[in-house]
Formats: structure tokens, C-alpha cells, sequence
């Protein structure tokens, strides 16, 4: 049985590391990992942030879970784990996929549901313009386990937000460069009250 199950699992891997809108959403009622991106639409140069959700736990005492996302179109800035999970640990936040483990042997099945925690990101200034998947799934379906270290199936569900480029922003009115690439634009002649006065209009 255990066989067949990593079969599946294998399977279902494989399925979460094609474009999300092929997969539209998990079984009904099935414990399932989703990536929530609160953002559909975030210019280049911001942060935004990627929870990771559980929704249906039917119980666990052990999982790992990997994020992949393109590294030549965003950093990791921060990572923050809330405490339906107490003591989870990550990988290293340069690396992709990312990944966070949990193993929890003396207290039971841990049954919460909710944003286990939430992944911010900065989208670089030379990132193309467009979307931008996000992946979650295991390397291993046997890391995902309960109480009794029977593995557990999950469903995977990933996200996915839209490059889009950034507003440009200044300190006043003649302020030439912007605060946030340095492009320089043009600007209007100064304009002042009087001759005594040294402070633009």
C-alpha cells in the first residue's frame, strides 16, 4: 500500500511543479498545502509577501515542505513562521526552492489549519515584466507524516502574481532623479517669488 501511496505522491509532485492554472484546485476535503499571494499585481523594486496556508489537516507530526520561485526575478528578504507550527525551521533564503521542516514527536497529531508562515519577497528592477509562478510541494512524500510515522498525501496548490514595472517617485517637484531606479527625467525651471527668495516654488 505504502508503495502505491508513494507512487501517487510521486505523481502529484510532478503535477505541482507545472503552471498553476492547470491546477485549479484540490480535492475536496483533501489536507492540502496553498500558496496565497495577496498581491496579484506588484511593481518592480516592492516587496510582497506569500503565505503558505493548511487547509483539512488531518493530522501531522512531521513535514517539509519546498517554495520554488525564480531567483532571477526576486530575492527573499524576510521569513516569518506563525505559531500554529512551534519551531519551524528554514533553509537558506537564497536558495530555491525554499524550504521549511517541522517534526514534533511529543505532543501528538498537530491538527491546526491556517498560514503556517508567510515568505516575503522583493521583485528585482531587472525583472521582466509579466508573471511569475510559485511551486510548493516535498522532496520526499515520506517527510509528511503523522503521529503513528504513517505518511500522509497532500494536495499542492501554487500561486502566482504579475510583474508589473514601477511608478517612479520623487522627493518634490524638483527633484530630477527617481528614489527608487535613479532614472533622471526632465524637470521645469525653477520658479521663485522674488529675487530674495532661494526656496523653488
Amino acid at each position: 500500500m505504502k508503495k502505491i501511496l508513494s507512487v501517487l505522491l510521486s505523481v502529484l509532485l510532478l503535477l505541482t511543479m507545472m503552471p498553476v492554472g492547470i491546477i485549479v484546485a484540490a480535492a475536496e476535503g483533501a489536507p492540502t498545502i496553498t500558496l496565497v499571494a495577496p498581491e496579484q499585481s506588484v511593481e518592480k523594486g516592492s516587496t510582497f509577501t506569500v503565505d503558505v496556508v493548511m487547509t483539512n489537516n488531518s493530522g501531522l507530526e512531521g513535514w517539509q515542505f519546498l517554495v520554488d520561485y525564480n531567483v532571477t526575478l526576486m530575492e527573499i528578504v524576510s521569513v516569518e513562521a506563525t505559531d500554529l507550527f512551534a519551531g519551524v525551521s528554514f533553509g537558506p533564503t537564497d536558495a530555491s526552492p525554499f524550504s521549511a521542516l517541522w517534526v514534533d514527536a511529543l505532543h501528538g497529531n498537530n491538527v491546526n489549519n491556517g498560514t503556517i508562515y508567510t515568505i516575503t519577497f522583493k521583485v528585482k528592477m531587472d525583472a521582466p515584466l509579466g508573471d511569475a509562478y510559485f511551486y510548493v510541494g516535498c522532496a520526499d512524500p515520506d517527510s509528511i507524516f503523522d503521529e503513528n510515522f504513517d505518511t500522509v498525501a497532500l494536495d499542492y496548490v501554487g500561486t502566482c502574481i504579475e510583474i508589473i514595472d514601477h511608478t517612479h517617485t520623487y522627493d518634490n517637484a524638483c527633484d530630477a532623479g527617481c528614489n527608487i531606479c535613479g532614472e533622471t527625467r526632465e524637470v521645469e525651471p525653477h520658479v521663485y517669488e522674488n529675487t530674495c527668495d532661494t526656496t523653488c516654488n
